[in-house]
């Protein structure tokens, strides 16, 4: 079916095959939150080119139009969804639900998904935050978290296959080992122009410069790891280098070899001031291929 152009705006193209295009093109949610805006003009560009459009599409193609005009974008602007049901088993066209949403990583979310239900592949224009290695983890590890006494990295993101903000929380959530009651702490979350409602541990500083980047994403919402900083010993605070490099030292056998592999495969680009003084110190070095 061919695209149809309105008076003025992006082109929408109108597919009933293509669940994932949910009758509307990715350039057109680039401003998904002028859409509503918009629809009056679009529903006046179809009007004004009856000429051009009476004649090629059948009953049921103008039905999919009248459907994108008159669609209830509330589930773009209000950030809620539900399940889409099976409407190509019946034959129905697709109705707009997109709901698009990215996950920020920085360590081994990166190189070891796992779970993470991914939508494409990591990109390296995340927002900038103050990234470090102040977390000693249970296993032993000194892991990547959002610090906010450190230096400012250019963090990774990648969109995700989910429905709804709750079920990426809940996907992020198992992922990183985070027990349920305590995802509305740890897992943050940011809707698009919606700061005063972004959830999770978040210094505002981090909140804001999330909310900025998110607002030149074709994004409605991210959601990333918010664990706290935390030392060797449980304590709730950023450790001192010293004592992480202490903690390496004495760590031995497997939970040594799975400490050096998180530092050494953390991507390239995660060029924190722990990080170059572990490979000063310990000579873990990043290893090929981590991107």
């Amino acid at each position: 079916m061919r695209p149809l152009r309105p008076m003025s705006g992006p082109r929408v193209m109108i597919s009933r095959c293509d669940p994932h295009l949910r009758a509307i093109s990715e350039w057109t949610l680039l401003g998904c939150d002028n859409i509503q805006r918009r629809k009056s003009g679009i529903r006046k560009g179809f009007s004004r080119h009856d000429d051009d459009i009476g004649d090629d599409f059948d009953d049921a193609e103008r039905a999919e139009i009248d459907e994108f005009v008159n669609h209830d974008l509330s589930p773009i602007q209000g950030y809620e969804t539900s399940p889409e049901p099976d409407r190509a088993a019946t034959g129905q066209p697709h109705r707009l639900t997109a709901f698009r949403i990215g996950c920020l990583a920085w360590g081994s979310l990166v190189w070891d998904p796992r779970t993470l239900p991914r939508a494409g592949a990591f990109r390296n224009d995340g927002p900038w935050l103050p990234i470090e290695f102040s977390r000693v983890a249970l296993d032993g590890r000194v892991t990547l978290v959002i610090d906010s006494t450190a230096r400012s990295i250019q963090t990774l993101w990648v969109p995700l296959a989910a429905r709804s903000l709750e079920e990426a929380i809940a996907a992020l959530g198992v992922r990183e080992k985070i027990a349920s009651e305590m995802r509305p702490r740890w897992v943050g979350r940011q809707r698009r122009q919606d700061l005063m409602r972004g959830l999770g541990d978040a210094d505002p500083t981090v909140r804001r410069t999330i909310a900025a980047w998110l607002e030149d994403r074709a994004l409605d919402a991210v959601v990333w790891s918010a664990l706290p900083p935390g030392g060797p010993d449980g304590e709730a605070k950023c450790p001192h280098f010293d004592r992480l490099l202490s903690h390496l030292i004495s760590l031995e056998g497997e939970a040594r070899v799975r400490a050096e592999e998180y530092i050494r495969r953390t991507p390239r680009s995660i060029r924190t001031v722990y990080r170059q003084r572990f490979e000063e110190f310990l000579g873990w070095v990043p290893t090929d291929g981590e991107d």
